[in-house]
C-alpha cells in the first residue's frame, strides 16, 4: 500500500530523517514555516542550513555541526515530497486552514486506497496540535511521534524512533460528540450511521460494547420514530436492561401486546412524532401527523365503543333512527366516511367525544385547511412554524379534552422518544 507521510518541521532535522527512514514513504509532505528564519531552508535549502548553527556569543565558534538539507540526506528526488509553507507557525487559523486543505486533497485523490501517517513531534506548538487534531478526525490516517530516552527535562538528546499513537478512543470521544448533537434532534439514522463508522476502529472493550449498544438501540428506536412498532419492540426485548423498561411496556402497549392498553396509545403516538418532525422543523410532515391523530382517533373511538368501522359502516349497526340516512350514503355496498363525518356519527351515538367536536368543529376544520393546502395533501402551500403552532393548539387541545373525557390517566400516556439522554442508557 502507498504510504504519504506528513510532517511538521522545526529547528531539529534529526527527528524528521528518522521518521522517514522508519516509514519508507512514497510521498512526504514537509509543513515548515517560511522566510528568513523558517525552517523551510532545512527541507532543500542550499549549502549547509541544517544542524546546530549557532555560535558561542564570545568567541563565534560553532556550538555544533552544519549538515546539508534534508532531501541531499536523503536523496529525495522533487517528486517524492512537497511543502506546505506557513507564513506564521504560530497562528492557529492559518495552521488549520491549510492543514485542512491538504488532508482534503489527500483524501480525495487517494480515496482510501493508500496509509496516511500524519508524524507531529517537529514544528511549533501551534503546528504540532493542529496536525495531530486534523489526523484524529480524519478516519483514514494514522498519528506518529517521535520517541527517544530523556536525559533531562529539556529534550530527546538523540536516537529518538516514530512511535504508532493511539488515537482510536480519542476519535470515538470525539464522534459521540457529534451522536449526541444527532440524538437532540430525534435523528436515530444519522446517529447510528456515525456510530457504524467508530465500531469499524479497533476501541478498547468498553467502549466498543458501549457503541455496538448505542446503534442497536439507535435502530430500535429509528424503527419506533418510522411507525415499525413490531420491529422495534422485537429489538429492544434483546437489549433489554432498566433504562428501556419503559419504552418497552410502551410498545408493547402500542402493539396491543399487553392488557393494560386503553386502545388510543396509537394516536398518542402520532402526536408525541408530530412533535419530533416540529423540532426538526419539518413542519408539513408534522401536521400531517397530528391529522393522522385526530383522524384516527374518531375511528378507534367508534370500533372501540360502537363496534362499528367507518371504512366500511354497516346499517345494522346504527340505530333504527339514523339508519335511513346513512342508506343514501352507500355505494357499491359501502358505506365510507370521513374526518367530518365519523365525529359527526358519534355526535349522533351522543359520544361525548363527538359532542366535544361539535363544539369545537369550525375551529377544528379551520386548522385542517392549512393540512389541506400542504404539500403533502392536496396543496402546494408549505407550513410554516407559526402554522404548525397554531393547528398544534388547535388539533392536540382537542386530542387532550377528548382523553380527559374517556378518561386516561397520566401513567398511561406514551412517553416521548429519548434524545440524547439515550447515550447514558449503556449499562457495564
Amino acid at each position: 500500500m502507498k504510504t504519504i507521510l506528513l510532517l511538521t518541521v522545526g529547528g531539529s532535522h534529526v527527528p524528521i530523517i528518522n521518521a522517514i527512514r522508519e516509514y519508507q514513504p512514497d510521498f512526504t509532505y514537509f509543513i515548515c514555516s517560511c522566510g528568513q528564519r523558517g525552517s523551510e531552508k532545512t527541507i532543500d535549502g542550499a549549502g549547509k542550513p541544517c544542524g546546530d548553527l549557532r555560535k558561542c556569543p564570545h568567541c563565534h565558534t560553532p556550538l555544533g555541526k552544519a549538515e546539508e538539507a534534508i532531501n541531499h540526506q536523503l536523496k529525495l528526488r522533487p517528486d517524492q515530497y512537497g511543502k506546505i509553507l506557513l507564513d506564521d507557525p504560530d497562528d492557529l487559523d492559518e495552521c488549520y486552514q491549510k492543514l485542512s486543505a491538504l488532508f482534503k486533497e489527500i483524501c480525495a485523490q487517494e480515496d482510501g486506497s493508500c496509509r496516511i501517517v500524519a508524524n507531529y513531534t517537529g514544528g511549533t506548538k501551534t503546528m504540532s496540535v493542529t496536525l495531530a487534531l486534523l489526523g484524529v478526525i480524519t478516519p483514514g490516517c494514522e498519528l506518529s511521534l517521535n520517541k527517544g530516552l530523556r536525559n533531562d527535562l529539556i529534550k530527546v538528546i538523540t536516537g529518538d524512533v516514530p512511535v504508532s499513537v493511539d488515537k482510536w478512543n480519542i476519535f470515538a470521544q470525539m464522534q459521540l460528540d457529534t451522536v449526541r448533537q444527532a440524538l437532540a434532534g430525534f435523528d436515530y439514522s444519522g446517529a447510528n450511521d456515525i456510530l457504524a463508522q467508530i465500531s469499524k476502529r479497533p476501541l478498547e472493550k468498553g467502549l466498543q460494547g458501549r457503541v455496538i449498544y448505542l446503534r442497536q438501540v439507535c435502530r430500535a428506536f429509528d424503527a419506533w420514530d418510522k411507525f415499525k412498532h413490531q420491529e422495534a419492540m422485537d429489538l429492544l426485548s434483546l437489549l433489554g436492561g432498566k433504562p428501556l423498561a419503559t419504552y418497552l411496556v410502551a410498545l408493547k402497549r402500542i402493539a396491543g401486546a399487553i392488557k393494560s392498553c386503553h386502545g388510543y396509545e396509537k394516536v398518542m403516538d402520532l402526536v408525541l412524532n408530530s412533535r419530533r418532525r416540529a423540532g426538526q422543523q419539518r413542519y408539513d410532515d408534522a401536521v400531517a401527523r397530528l391529522y393522522r391523530a385526530i383522524e384516527l382517533l374518531a375511528q378507534i373511538r367508534l370500533l372501540k365503543d360502537k363496534g362499528i368501522d367507518s371504512a366500511d359502516v354497516k346499517l345494522e349497526q346504527l340505530p333504527e333512527s339514523l339508519g335511513q340516512a346513512y342508506q343514501a350514503r352507500q355505494k357499491d355496498g359501502k358505506i365510507a366516511m370521513g374526518l367530518a363525518e365519523d365525529y359527526g356519527l358519534l355526535e349522533k351515538l351522543n359520544d361525548p367525544i363527538g359532542q366535544l367536536f361539535a363544539q369545537q368543529k369550525n375551529k377544528i376544520l379551520e386548522a385542517i385547511k392549512k393540512r389541506n393546502f400542504s404539500i403533502l395533501a392536496h396543496g402546494l402551500t408549505p407550513i410554516t412554524e407559526d402554522d404548525f403552532f397554531q393547528v398544534n393548539m388547535t388539533l392536540s387541545g382537542f386530542i387532550d379534552q377528548a382523553f380527559n373525557l374517556i378518561p386516561i390517566g397520566q401513567d398511561q400516556y406514551i412517553p416521548q422518544l429519548p434524545s440524547e439522554d439515550l447515550l447514558n442508557f449503556y449499562q457495564e
